[in-house]
């Protein structure tokens, strides 16, 4: 009977009594002792735990086998492997660092890594200076077109001057100020004209169109006409659902022009208020190819040439449409902010005639 009451406890109870995990003042004297000389034999029966938790106390006696310290040694590590990656892609996004290195974890990680460690993302601010007028000329062609028939189908145009520079990357992660690095354009170069034109049918089809013209050429009112007779005209042409958009400038609002649309019963804006790309989705168009275009690095206007026809063949329908499809909305934007252009604060001198125009009211 001893026998079997002594077999119990040295092969069953006593191993059931080690404790795995020590206190912290514990840990620190198991450290001491360790350093002192005590073997880890010595230890073990002093403090009835197991070889590895000796082992891990003498290793790191300060550190919990699950405290926070740790996971912040691993924040480090990955703080310190995206400031590497900034050293070579200074102007890469967020998703673009977490694609190059996967084991720092999605693109929320990495923004949260950036901010803990000091980055912000750089951009120059764009200010374009408006007329006091242009935010009420916005507000009453929102409302008008706003009011048309649900069954009209807007075509947008626009033109777009495309060179050897890139202007994809207008970011770049840094510090502060100082450290961003200057973007170095070629200048007096000869650029290349692009006209475009996008739209979608009442089929639901989508319509795009580009023509290129020659270098060290303007669009004048002569080659406009030409353009809108082989790509406008063939698809708008006695269709009063059909609307076309174009902007201010010369050769649009020229009168022969003018009479050329109405000769062909093409349907057509007269009064597109000035200084409003936020409105044209072409203008959207236009920053999704040059993201494409810039990644081809051409080097003269023949490569630019063949770089820029096959993004714009390349552009999904669905991408097009979309862009298309979002002109209500716009317009709902723009009525909601009173005729002002979300993301930019109006000037000064745009102010002062608001005050001016309520002032008049008043009165």
């Amino acid at each position: 009977y001893d026998t079997i009451v002594l077999f119990v406890y040295l092969y069953l109870l006593r191993p059931l009594a080690i404790v795995m995990h020590l206190s912290q003042s514990q840990r620190i004297e198991v450290a001491v002792l360790s350093k002192v000389g005590w073997s880890i034999a010595k230890l073990r029966k002093k403090f009835n735990v197991s070889t590895s938790t000796i082992q891990r106390c003498r290793r790191t006696p300060e550190l919990s086998p699950r405290g926070p310290r740790r996971q912040a040694t691993k924040v480090t590590s990955k703080i310190k492997r995206v400031e590497r990656l900034l050293r070579y892609h200074p102007f890469a996004s967020c998703a673009e660092l977490a694609a190059k290195d996967k084991t720092l974890g999605c693109t929320s990680t990495v923004r949260s890594l950036l901010a803990k460690a000091g980055y912000k993302n750089w951009k120059r601010p764009l200010a374009c200076k408006e007329q006091p007028d242009d935010a009420a000329r916005r507000l009453r062609f929102a409302n008008r077109a706003l009011k048309l028939k649900k069954s009209t189908r807007w075509f947008f145009s626009d033109e777009k001057r495309w060179d050897l520079n890139c202007y994809s990357r207008q970011t770049q992660w840094a510090k502060n100020v100082k450290s961003v690095k200057k973007s170095v354009r070629l200048q007096f170069q000869v650029k290349l004209l692009v006209w475009v034109v996008i739209g979608v049918d009442a089929k639901g089809k989508v319509v795009k169109k580009i023509e290129f013209l020659e270098p060290k050429l303007n669009m004048n009112a002569e080659r406009y006409r030409a353009v809108l007779e082989k790509h406008v005209v063939p698809v708008l042409k006695r269709k009063p659902t059909y609307r076309f958009q174009q902007d201010g400038a010369s050769s649009h609002t020229a009168k022969d022009t003018q009479a050329l649309l109405v000769k062909r019963r093409v349907s057509y804006e007269k009064e597109w208020p000035p200084r409003s790309p936020y409105l044209n989705p072409v203008e959207n168009l236009f920053a999704i190819m040059s993201r494409a275009v810039c990644k081809y690095r051409a080097k003269n206007l023949t490569e630019l040439r063949v770089v820029v026809q096959r993004v714009f063949d390349e552009l999904p329908d669905s991408t097009v449409s979309g862009l298309v499809n979002s002109f209500n909305g716009r317009l709902r934007v723009v009525k909601g902010l009173h005729g002002e252009v979300p993301g930019r604060q109006p000037s000064l001198h745009a102010r002062r005639g608001k005050k001016q125009e309520v002032r008049a009211e008043q009165e």
